[in-house]
């Protein structure tokens, strides 16, 4: 009986452990503070206002990027609120993923006209489309809670616990990388930004 009790102890806490590893925090910021060694930056119209990685113009399309360019499986969140699109031109932002240089990475495209797809940025050719069709209007002004789900070379987007798109890239282009959050034309604001592991 004791050996029983034993081994079924054993096996629960082999079995919490394998979750805990499982769901491991790899990234996490509040934005506290900015730090530049975490955060980098391609062009400087980015600032930490109240605790949010905000993005302060309309006329401008840059791209703020942090974590580890071998990560491969992950769940990537963070809170996304839209302050101002621009007036010209393709205006919104963009959730990346799977980033290892800056012509080479995924990203889920959330435009004013509530399109939403997924495009990998293909260094000869620019934006290849993985798939589109999805939908979700992001007003100004408004908070939206956003999960972008990488699993080998499947994607899936929720928004506010809502299915949003997903696909299969068959050539499985961008197989690993870190994160990080495009602004196109569009002032916005990121915080509360996890990167979980799912291996």
């Amino acid at each position: 009986m004791r050996f029983k009790i034993l081994t079924a102890t054993f096996l629960l806490v082999l079995a919490l452990s394998s979750v805990s590893f499982a769901n491991a925090v790899l990234f996490e910021d509040r934005f506290e503070n900015l730090d530049p060694e975490v955060w980098i930056f391609a062009e400087q119209f980015w600032t930490l206002e109240d605790g949010w990685l905000t993005h302060t113009t309309t006329s401008e399309e840059n791209m703020a990027w942090a974590g580890d360019r071998d990560w491969t499986d992950y769940d990537l969140t963070l809170r996304l609120r839209m302050d101002e699109y621009g007036v010209e031109g393709w205006s919104g932002a963009r959730v990346v993923v799977r980033f290892t240089e800056y012509d080479n990475f995924v990203v889920v495209l959330m435009d004013r006209e509530g399109g939403v797809s997924l495009h990998w940025r293909n260094p000869q050719t620019g934006w290849d489309q993985i798939a589109g069709g999805g939908s979700w209007h992001f007003f100004e002004g408004e908070e939206y809670e956003v999960l972008v789900s990488v699993r080998g070379n499947e994607y899936e987007v929720y928004i506010n616990d809502e299915y949003v798109i997903g696909a299969t890239d068959t050539q499985n282009r961008a197989p690993k990388g870190a994160i990080g959050i495009y602004a196109a034309r569009a002032k916005l604001g990121v915080t509360d930004v996890v990167v979980t592991s799912v291996e």
